[in-house]
């Protein structure tokens, strides 16, 4: 039948999808939606096949290249994060309040698969990120680097995020280096460790600033 732009839908399907990109090849689901506008389905559907051709090596002096929200996604599905990143153009991330039922964004790292590469945002700028993550720890556009991890020259603006402990703008928890970041009217929210920049840091983080709100009950950065 039609479907009309921002009505309920009720709909269930398969889709398997391929990709010659390097991070990874293949997506199969089901996916079901009993309500909900189609934008919003939409947006669901995007973010769990997001596949992505990013060029690049993922080497220092050719990495893999980010062009588009897709991209960005991606990385946090990489299973080898060793590798280098950079932003080609800023990124309009408002896709993410409807992604994943709400939760928004999958942040890049976790505990046990901490980003160990290096992201370089060439002064480019990630708007309207949104992750709502309020059980999980080590939440962040990164949720945890390791020590030889960095991420620089970028900026977020209107990012609304939400973890439990070790939340952050940038990155929930951090071995790594931060430098040369700005956060712009940026809501972080958590329990414990919670900051701007950086949840909890044993790195370093120079020559970089935040403004906005930080929300939590304890040790707030």
């Amino acid at each position: 039948g039609t479907i009309v732009p921002n009505q309920s839908v009720i709909a269930s399907f398969n889709m398997s999808i391929s990709a010659s990109a390097p991070i990874y090849s293949a997506v199969t689901f089901n996916y079901s939606v009993t309500s909900g506008s189609v934008s919003k389905f939409m947006n669901n559907i995007q973010s769990i096949a997001c596949v992505s051709n990013m060029s690049g090596t993922g080497s220092k002096s050719n990495p893999y290249l980010i062009r588009n929200l897709c991209d960005l996604q991606t990385m946090s599905k990489n299973l080898n994060l060793t590798t280098c990143y950079a932003l080609v153009n800023d990124i309009d991330a408002l896709d993410t309040l409807d992604w994943n039922s709400g939760a928004g964004f999958m942040p890049i790292g976790n505990y046990t698969k901490p980003f160990c590469g290096k992201f370089d945002g060439r002064g480019y700028n990630i708007s309207n990120l949104f992750i709502n993550r309020p059980a999980p720890d080590y939440v962040g556009l990164f949720g945890r680097l390791a020590s030889t991890g960095s991420v620089t020259n970028i900026s977020l603006t209107n990012a609304s995020i939400t973890g439990r402990q070790n939340v952050g703008g940038i990155a929930g928890y951090s071995y790594g280096s931060v430098s040369r970041v700005s956060l712009l009217d940026v809501n972080i929210t958590g329990e414990q460790n919670v900051g701007g920049i950086v949840g909890d840091s044993y790195g370093s983080v120079f020559n970089s600033s935040a403004t906005g709100k930080v929300s939590g009950s304890s040790s707030l950065i």
